[in-house]
């Protein structure tokens, strides 16, 4: 008994802010009207209906199996768009590599003929 009361008297390590409003009384379950009144509105807008006629159950196993479709569907066209997506960019960087390759030689082209023309220019403008 003392260790309990030792232990409410230290605060909580985590537990909750020392601002924290004090703790409800005990809580109580829903009676069955108030749970179906909660539980009717759907995040669709309309009334959830749950029910255990077969007709129900069928149209939402129909509803899941159209919709587990659609996902699968969704799933197969994002895969196609991300190797499409990565065709695109190793073809881009296949570009760049030659674009540098080929810079690379320009490069080279342009500093050979500084390197010849330069000392050509200069000596030509000397001998006059």
């Amino acid at each position: 008994m003392a260790l309990r009361s030792l232990v409410r008297k230290l605060p909580a390590l985590g537990a909750r802010s020392p601002m924290m409003a004090p703790r409800m009384g005990p809580v109580h379950a829903l009676s069955p009207a108030a749970g179906s009144r909660l539980m009717s509105h759907g995040g669709t807008g309309g009334q959830v209906v749950y029910s255990d006629d077969e007709a129900t159950l069928a149209k939402q196993r129909e509803e899941i199996k159209r919709m587990a479709a659609e996902f699968d569907q969704s799933m197969k066209d994002i895969s196609k768009n991300l190797d499409d997506m990565d065709l695109v960019e190793r073809r881009c960087k296949e570009d760049l590599a030659n674009f540098h390759r080929r810079l690379d030689n320009m490069q080279k082209v342009v500093n050979v003929a500084l390197i010849v023309l330069v000392p050509i220019s200069i000596l030509k403008f000397l001998s006059l």
